[in-house]
């Protein structure tokens, strides 16, 4: 049996990539609780390094797998699937970079397409902004505001009413309340990720087929609208309750027909999944 590796991420990331230089290497990567998981090896398939990313905390939910190539402090990735989270680049380079190692990473799809390569012009017209002087000043507010002590004072007692009024601030901020919802999400969709991979395998049955179309809903919507994802985690959290225990094979799978009040509650449910599947359209 292998040993399993005692490195600290840093270090394993930094092996990573000097190795990367030399040679291309199968690569997996997911989000974790940290940042991400990446794992790559030489002669072991991107599948065993994707199967090493669950283990070390990874979530499936977002993930990519692939070849593995680097070039300085570039990191590209060529991806065997275009179903990929565009945020997976950016939380991997923002995590490689408070390891202490800045590098950039890129994704290159199937199509041809590179994903992580607007971060960089991104930054420039941040940076472009922040440069240009401002358009219009804000007026001297000694030319605006009456000096007499009486306006004076006025304007005290009115700044601490209102300060009065206001109270403590507590408006939470959205991308970090968006960003918790998010993680919320990927971490329960990781905990029906093994009935959803049966259903996968049995595609005899409508309702499995549905099934898989909902889990690849949910990786489309839960970085764009994660309030979207969340009504398609809930469905196919109820489809997969109404599917029987286990895996059956596709011959059974073929002629199997649930009865009475289950039949019922799937058609409900397929029909429910139809409406939401139709949106897509």
């Amino acid at each position: 049996m292998a040993k399993e590796s005692t490195a600290d991420p840093k270090t394993e990331i930094q092996e990573i990539i000097t190795n990367g230089k030399k040679k291309s290497l199968n690569f997996a990567l997911m989000k974790s609780k940290e940042g991400v998981v990446l794992k790559a090896h030489v002669t072991k398939p991107s599948s065993t390094m994707y199967r090493e990313c669950k283990a070390a905390g990874g979530m499936p939910a977002m993930s990519t797998k692939g070849i593995l190539n680097v070039s300085g402090k570039l990191i590209e990735m060529t991806l065997e699937d275009a179903d990929v989270s565009p945020n997976l680049a950016k939380q991997a380079k923002k995590y490689f970079a408070s390891l202490g190692i800045p590098c950039k990473v890129v994704f290159l799809l199937p199509g041809g397409a590179r994903l992580g390569e607007e971060d960089d012009e991104e930054a420039e017209s941040d940076a472009s902004a922040k440069r240009a002087p401002e358009a219009k000043a804000a007026p001297d507010r000694a030319e605006t505001e009456d000096p007499s002590p009486e306006a004076q004072e006025t304007r005290v007692e009115r700044q601490e009413e209102a300060a009065a009024d206001a109270g403590p601030e507590t408006v939470q901020d959205p991308a970090n309340t968006l960003e918790m919802l998010r993680e919320s999400l990927m971490a329960e969709y990781s905990e029906m990720s093994a009935k959803v991979d049966i259903a996968k395998a049995n595609l005899m049955l409508p309702a499995n087929k549905k099934i898989e179309a909902l889990a690849s809903m949910f990786n489309t919507t839960i970085e764009q609208d994660p309030n979207k994802a969340r009504g398609v985690l809930s469905l196919l959290g109820k489809m997969l309750e109404k599917l029987p225990a286990g895996a059956p094979s596709e011959a059974s799978a073929a002629t199997a027909k649930p009865s009475g009040n289950r039949m019922s509650q799937l058609e409900a449910l397929e029909k429910s999944l139809d409406d939401m599947l139709a949106e897509f359209a």
